[in-house]
């Protein structure tokens, strides 16, 4: 039979070991971002991690999906939970400066408007956005995103903004 000391020996060691890793924890995914067109800001937290589950802060999510609208329509889409973990671990990367968003949730009608768009965009299920960073290489900004293996990444120099999205791992210049 486990004594009461070793009990708590125990549960403390797992503490410790949960809490050294990355994957368990404790902390926001934190985001600093601006909304090119409309200049409008979002800075905080959304998931809260814990030892054993996330909680969602409702609140900061119905924000920062307003944010991340579609502004020709105005209308707004609930944003993948993978993609805002995809990008809060981008901006770790680079925390002293804001995630420009250029492009993020499209009505099919805002999707078929934007030249050269694909019919089959993740930008209308809320799952891809189109980003930059001012006054960072968007070059070092895809190597960044490239290196978190998760989804679609298409860099475009002359525009100067990155895709990223949750869909298969793919790549693509243009």
């Amino acid at each position: 039979m486990l004594s009461r000391r070793h009990f708590l020996q125990g549960i403390s060691a797992a503490g410790f070991t949960a809490l050294a890793s990355p994957a368990l924890a404790i902390g926001n995914l934190d985001l600093n971002i601006i909304r090119q067109r409309t200049n409008e800001v979002f800075q905080g937290g959304v998931v809260r991690k814990g030892l054993f589950k996330q909680r969602v802060d409702t609140d900061a999510l119905q924000r920062l999906n307003h944010l991340m609208r579609d502004i020709r329509a105005d209308v707004m889409h609930d944003m993948d939970m993978d993609l805002i973990q995809l990008i809060s671990r981008i901006q770790q990367q680079i925390p002293d400066r804001p995630l420009l968003i250029t492009s993020a949730y499209r009505t099919p009608a805002t999707n078929r408007a934007i030249r050269g768009s694909a019919r089959g965009s993740l930008h209308m299920q809320g799952k891809a956005l189109d980003i930059r960073v001012p006054g960072f290489s968007t070059r070092k900004l895809r190597e960044i995103a490239r290196a978190e293996n998760d989804g679609g990444i298409g860099w475009y120099p002359k525009r100067d903004f990155i895709h990223v999205d949750t869909g298969e791992r793919r790549d693509w210049v243009r």
